[in-house]
Parts: C-alpha cells; sequence; structure tokens
C-alpha cells in the first residue's frame, strides 16, 4: 500500500476478501497520486457513527460493499440519478460542501464490461437473476442503457417485482424465458467459491442459454464459474465479475477525483491480488 493521508476507502464487513484496496490503492501509485486506500470493517450499526467522524477528515470518498448498500442510501445527503431509481449505493463522495453524495456504480460497471467484448445492451431483450442491491443496479443501468426489456427472474416474486420495478421496461419472469434473450446477468452469489460446496452450482439450466447471447456473472471467485463455463460451451459470448468489479471501480475514481483510472492495470492489479490469496 501506498503511504500518505488515507484519501479513500472501502467500508463493509467482513471486508478482508475485498480487492478493492488492491485496485484502487495500486492504480493510485500508477498514478502518482498522494494518499492511500484502505479497508475498513464496519458494520450496520457503527456505519452513521462512521460516515459522521470522516466529514471534513482527508477521505474523498468510500466504496461500500455488503452488507451497507441499502444503509448507505439512507444516510447520504444527495443521490445520483443511478442511486435514486436502485435505492442503493455503492459509492460515497464527500463534497467540498461537507455533504455526502452517493451514487451506484455497479449496474454501469456491469454495462461497460458488456460493451467492453462487444455485447450491446440497446435494443436488446435482457434477463437479471437476483434481486438485491447489486442486481437492482444491473436493473437500472440496462435501462438507461436502452435495453428493449429488462426480466427479472428471483424466488421471491415480492423482491423480483420491486426490482423490476426499478426500469421502465422491467418485469417480472420466468427462468425459462432465458432461451429468447440476448443478455443474462447472474446477479446471485450462486457459483462463488464458499465453503459450502456451491461453487458447480450453476444459477440456471444451461440448455436456455442461446448461441451468440452475452453473459455475465457478478461472481469473481472463481473467475470462471460453472454458469460462464456452460455458456460458452453453448456459444455465448462470456465476461467474468472481476471485469464487472474493475469497470464499476473505474467509475468511482472518476467520482472522487474526476480522473479517468486505467481498467487494465486495476486488472492486473486484482489478478495478483487473487493469486497472492
Amino acid at each position: 500500500m501506498s503511504s500518505g493521508p488515507i484519501v479513500a476507502a472501502v467500508v463493509g464487513t467482513p471486508i478482508t476478501h475485498s480487492l478493492s484496496p488492491a485496485m484502487h490503492d495500486g492504480e493510485m501509485q500508477r498514478r502518482g497520486m498522494a494518499g492511500s486506500y484502505v479497508a475498513y470493517d464496519v458494520t450496520e450499526e457503527q456505519f452513521g457513527d462512521f460516515l459522521a467522524q470522516s466529514r471534513g477528515t482527508a477521505l474523498r470518498g468510500l466504496s461500500v460493499t455488503m452488507p451497507l448498500k441499502d444503509a448507505a442510501f439512507d444516510l447520504v445527503d444527495i443521490r445520483d440519478d443511478f442511486a435514486q431509481r436502485s435505492r442503493s449505493v455503492n459509492t460515497i463522495t464527500f463534497a467540498q460542501d461537507g455533504r455526502m453524495r452517493g451514487s451506484d456504480t455497479d449496474g454501469r460497471g456491469c454495462v461497460e464490461a458488456l460493451a467492453r467484448f462487444g455485447c450491446v445492451v440497446a435494443g436488446k431483450r435482457c434477463m437479471v437473476l437476483g434481486a438485491g442491491g447489486t442486481a437492482r443496479s444491473i436493473v437500472v443501468a440496462l435501462d438507461f442503457a436502452g435495453a428493449q426489456e429488462v426480466l427479472v427472474v428471483n424466488r421471491s416474486i415480492d423482491r423480483a417485482k420491486e426490482a423490476a420495478a426499478c426500469a421502465v421496461t422491467g418485469r417480472v419472469a420466468s427462468v425459462d424465458e432465458a432461451s429468447v434473450c440476448d443478455v443474462i446477468v447472474n446477479a446471485t452469489p450462486v457459483g462463488m467459491d464458499l465453503a459450502n460446496g456451491n461453487v458447480n452450482a450453476s444459477p440456471i439450466d444451461s440448455r436456455l442459454i442461446s448461441q451468440g447471447a452475452c453473459v455475465l456473472d457478478a461472481v469473481y471467485n472463481p473467475l470462471a464459474t460453472q454458469f460462464l463455463r456452460q455458456a460458452a460451451d453453448r456459444g455465448a459470448t462470456t465476461v467474468d465479475g472481476l471485469w464487472m468489479l474493475v469497470h464499476q471501480a473505474v467509475l468511482q475514481q472518476a467520482e472522487w477525483f474526476g480522473a479517468v483510472a486505467d481498467a487494465d492495470s486495476m486488472r492486473a492489479s486484482a489478478e495478483a491480488e487473487l493469486a497472492r490469496r
């Protein structure tokens, strides 16, 4: 980590798994910025006090991860259009006037990661698996990007309705409709590298994925999830969750510092950290 005052940080709990310090601090060093980026383990009960104590310090911004995204929405002073729609905040910027601005870069990071691999959202039928804060963010961003329709699939119909309502073009769908979707995004933890053994699970039957579809998995550990491997076997274009994480982090640095970060360099830093672990 670089030295100097702490100018940005990631907050959440547990926080030891976060790749944000490696990505952000590595990029700040590469650009010769003064200051450092660190991780703070903060619970929901501690979050309000933490934000109050952070005002007026050297902190320019915060990355907000689980389980604080919904609480951050309630605690910030102003919100951008993406956060207002998704009701989720993953980025806080401390403005010069003392106010805290809440943004939501998760979904936009997803759209930019898709675009990196030639996956165009505009005019396409898109499906989002899941209905949590990250899923809502993706639903909003797909809608803003001009999706023809955003279909939401979730075990809880009530939560699916809430997520679908975030998009003008959103609606609740059945998983079988994946077969007619051009873009499919997994925003559930299914396939994550956890001790419970679901690393070999996939959120949908691979036979529902059409050849030529674009498939992104928000899970980034492992990078090649069962979902992505099966999608590739079906002839789909696949995008791993680390690209989504990287591109949302690029947007965060633009919010905090007004600077364009290098996505490839941030990806390299994240991959090196994953290898180290």
